[in-house]
């Protein structure tokens, strides 16, 4: 029989364990990314003198259901959700994570299955029986519509971590003046726990209860300075993730078959769990009629749905979305703000990285970055040196209320729908009290997936062009055992538009994450681009073009949290921290094609990948949310289309900001030209080369040619290889015997493949162009072009290449924690030879190709062993085109890869000609 557990609370985990022994096949819906929210989420059992009681409980249920015992030592947070998760591993139960219930399915009144919501969309979930284990039975009230009100005078004990606390006290301190205790913790000898008690003023929804209980948080930060105790006192790296508000007396019931708010050991059901036409949705006491598409969609009719009204929805209010909330309701507008998660800020405060790194500081951003640093002084009653999560979490709640701002949080986007003029007209959210639909005069999309626009049928890419790679997704800010406070980073990567990606995903977070992890959010680095009305190619990036709709500048180095996955990086041209540059933001850049009245920002607006690498920093992305809600008011004022817009006005404000650098063109602008890179390659500049090849103007190759015929050039090196980029072999036995002699120079050395500053890896040319780097670019070249006579030359390379070393990277501490860090020294070697083997296959080749193959395949790699694999199937792709005899049982071996990027590349390429 299948049942789920709504919850996954210790209450919720119990249900789960005896169901699972009873036999049934259990799944559990968890809200967040850790189970157990009355612990994790909470705060509760954190302080040093509950260590005893959380350690009996735990152990309590684990020898019941004989399941591991709590390790010795202390119960750091990390320590906690690494049980909890190998507890439910072991008794074999599924989990959705970042899943709520939307409703649930019945015939009659007997259970078939729910109804769930997840950043996927709706999906539907057989089942017979359900327990209700969330902590005030959320989810019996999502179908039974009886909203969750706590009433006046109810209790709520609110906690906060601190840092720099004289903690020259047993283990609990009574601050009697402001009715409150301080509890040690464990993760450092100053660092404790303030707790407090209060009663609500007046009854409460939870989203009332939780933003009263962070302005709360907030005036007790204000009062610790009277305190010796906690005069230097900081706010630690987050707040709960739950409220923890007593138990509501349960006064809710459900007459429906197979429904429980509590496990018993013995139960009552039907052991029906299939669709037929009786089958109806139940939500809010409702009995709605619906159906399944071929897709599985879910499909109902939304007007039956609780809905709000509202000018502008922002969907995300993280880094980008909630200044697109403030912005907006700055200028008049009247806004609803929902967000996933329960905290506005998103990467910024629920991720842990409010640092900055690169990124236009113009004024704009500036005006921003100094209300947070004031209002954080103004809390703590001194000056601050760096940013506090938490205080940036309690200024955008402030902001919030005076801005008036409907703010809903916990609550997924899981549809939306257009009209037949293509504008988008409801948005479908489950929240903590249920579904319910927003309809807005202009929404901004600030979920940082695209979401809502893919939902709205907007097309969108995401990773590389051929096998759909993207950066590393990183858990800032989580101790490690061996240095108490440093950060675990570049864990591992995943593709976001895949359900079962997110579960793999967050599953190795709780196996890998670190002793004191305080952090709820999987801090992604990219996602889906949306097919925009203009995009932003690299093409364009690098020709510095500049267009009369331009709205924004962006600054950055190339920071690929990895390599470059096209031929750029094969060619050296992309290192990885070098090149920085601005990026012109045309508007039509954040409208999505095909939907109108909606406004794409954050890591989803238009654009390829090696563009987004530019444009993804804090300061650029909290910039571009503020500049999209003022279009949007405008816009509703206008009475015209965002796409409609006069932009003088505004762009004259940005450019008096900085935030545009330069005059706004009349027409489109270029900073760069033809005439102006063939000048460089004349002159022998090799960045001439890399120029040509980035901006790819067709121009250049017969400005080129024309001086090689005349003999007017420096270096003829140079000016052969421009060529054969673009398809000219003029020089292409010379540049096949440049090739041999580098090739014989450079011998079996092992490279120096890490920058000496940092150690990060190169992934391209640093400096001066070296023979390691001149033979993989003739390596390409030559294979681009097909010339057929370097073939022995390029055979002579593979012979002389092996992997070089092993994959650790501990040049300096910083990278040992980055997984792109961790590389064989002739990794960039091989995989130039593997994409040479593809653009220009030979079967001489494939006994070379398999060999490096199983070369890269005995050596140990990290736990996360992506780019190991990546290598790999590279070569198998080579391999296959080589017709090299084992490939295809090495495919199919990839083809069970935990990656789906890898699994799927593979697939392709076994039923590939």
């Amino acid at each position: 029989m299948k049942s789920i557990v709504t919850g996954s609370t210790l209450r919720g985990l119990e249900s789960a364990f005896l169901l699972a022994e009873k036999g049934c096949d259990t799944t559990i819906l968890c809200s967040g990314t850790y189970l157990g929210e009355d612990i994790t989420g909470t705060w509760k059992w954190y302080p040093r003198e509950r260590q005893d009681q959380l350690r009996s409980e735990l152990d309590r249920i684990a020898v019941k259901y004989d399941l591991p015992l709590t390790p010795p030592g202390l119960l750091y947070p990390g320590t906690i959700k690494r049980l909890l998760a190998e507890w439910v591993r072991k008794a074999g139960i599924k989990v959705c994570y970042m899943t709520r219930l939307f409703g649930a399915v019945v015939k009659g009144n007997v259970l078939t299955g729910i109804a769930a919501a997840d950043k996927q969309g709706l999906f539907f979930l057989p089942c017979s029986l359900v327990v209700d284990a969330t902590m005030h039975h959320e989810a019996t009230r999502v179908i039974s519509h009886n909203p969750l009100r706590f009433p006046k005078d109810h209790p709520i004990t609110m906690r906060l971590e601190l840092r720099e606390v004289t903690c020259d006290f047993s283990n609990k301190l009574d601050l009697k003046d402001v009715n409150a205790i301080l509890l040690k913790g464990i993760r450092d000898e100053r660092q404790a726990y303030l707790e407090f008690r209060r009663q609500l003023p007046y009854d409460m929804s939870m989203q009332e209860a939780r933003a009263w209980a962070v302005s709360e948080s907030c005036t007790m930060l204000s009062a610790l300075k009277q305190f010796p105790e906690t005069s230097d006192a900081i706010p630690g790296e987050a707040l709960p993730y739950a409220i923890d508000l007593d138990e509501m007396p349960v006064n809710i019931e459900e007459n429906i078959k197979g429904w429980y708010l509590t496990c018993l050991e013995k139960w009552d059901t039907d052991d029906i769990n299939t669709l037929s036409a009786e089958s109806q949705l139940l939500i809010n006491g409702n009995y709605l009629p619906f159906s399944l598409n071929d897709e599985q969609e879910i499909l109902f009719d939304w007007k039956l749905l609780p809905h709000t009204e509202t000018e502008v929805l922002v969907a995300g209010a993280g880094t980008a979305g909630i200044w697109a909330a403030i912005s907006a309701a700055r200028a008049g507008a009247q806004v609803c703000a929902v967000e996933l998660l329960p905290y506005p800020g998103g990467t910024r405060s629920m991720g842990g990285v409010n640092h900055l790194y690169y990124g236009n500081r113009n004024r704009l951003f500036m005006n921003m970055w100094r209300e947070i640093k004031e209002f954080t002084n103004d809390v703590m009653g001194r000056k601050i040196p760096g940013m506090l999560h938490a205080a940036e979490i309690m200024f955008y709640f402030s902001e919030i209320a005076r801005c008036n701002i409907q703010y809903l949080s916990n609550a997924i986007a899981c549809g939306a729908r257009k009209n037949d003029r293509n504008e988008l007209t409801d948005v479908l959210f489950c929240g903590e009290d249920g579904p319910f639909v927003v309809r807005a005069q202009r929404s901004i999309d600030a979920t940082g997936d695209g979401d809502i626009a893919v939902y709205a049928g907007c097309g969108f890419d995401y990773g590389d062009d051929e096998m759909h790679v993207m950066q590393n997704y990183s858990q800032w800010n989580r101790c490690t055992p061996e240095r108490n406070g440093y950060r675990s980073i570049d864990q591992d990567t995943m593709d976001q538009t895949r359900r079962s990606e997110w579960t793999r995903a967050i599953e190795w977070n709780q196996v890998s994450l670190a002793d004191y992890d305080m952090f709820d959010m999987l801090t992604v680095r990219e996602s889906r681009r949306i097919h925009g009305k203009s995009v932003v190619t690299f093409e364009d990036a690098v020709r510095g073009k500049r267009t009369p709709d331009i709205i924004y500048e962006t600054y950055c180095t190339y920071d690929p949290h990895g390599r470059c996955m096209n031929i750029y990086g094969r060619l050296g041209l992309m290192p990885v921290q070098g090149n920085p540059m601005f990026i012109a933001i045309p508007l039509g850049s954040i409208l999505p094609k095909d939907v109108n009245n909606l406004v794409v920002v954050g890591k989803a607006i238009s654009a390829d990948q090696d563009t987004f690498n530019y444009i993804r920093m804090n300061a650029d992305v909290m910039s571009i949310g503020w500049i999209a809600g003022r279009l949007c008011v405008q816009s509703i004022r206008k009475g015209m289309p965002v796409d409609a817009l006069p932009l003088d006005k505004l762009q004259e404000q940005l450019y008096d900001l900085g935030a545009i650098t330069l005059p706004p063109p009349d027409t489109t602008t270029y900073s760069t030209s033809p005439d102006r890179i063939a000048a460089e390659i004349l002159a022998g500049e090799e960045s001439g080369f890399r120029n040509a090849v980035i901006t790819n103007w067709e121009e250049i190759r017969d400005l080129v040619r024309n001086a090689y015929d005349l003999k007017c050039y420096r270096h003829a090196k140079l000016l052969e290889k421009t060529l054969l980029w673009f398809g000219d072999a003029v020089g292409a036995q010379h540049l096949t015997e440049v090739l041999s002699k580098a090739n014989q120079r450079f011998g079996k050395t092992s490279y120096k493949d890490r920058q000496m500053i940092d150690g990060f890896i190169k992934c391209g040319i640093v400096g001066e162009l070296d023979d390691y780097w001149l033979i993989n670019q003739l390596v390409i070249l030559l294979s681009k072009a097909h010339i057929k006579d370097a073939v022995p030359v390029i055979y002579n390379v593979m012979c002389n290449t092996t992997p070089g070393s092993g994959w650790q990277n501990n040049s300096s501490q910083y990278v040992s924690v980055r997984l792109d860090c961790q590389s064989a020294a002739n990794y960039d070697r091989i995989l130039c030879l593997a994409e040479a083997a593809v653009l220009m296959p030979d079967s001489i080749y494939a006994s070379e190709l398999t060999r490096l193959y199983k070369e890269i395949e005995v050596q140990e790699a990290p736990p996360a062993t992506f780019y190991k694999e990546y290598l790999q199937v590279r070569l198998l792709a080579a391999m296959k085109a080589c017709g090299a005899k084992e490939t295809e049982q090495l495919l199919k071996f990839m083809c069970s890869s935990r990656y789906s990027s890898i699994s799927s590349y593979a697939k392709k390429l076994l039923v590939s000609e």
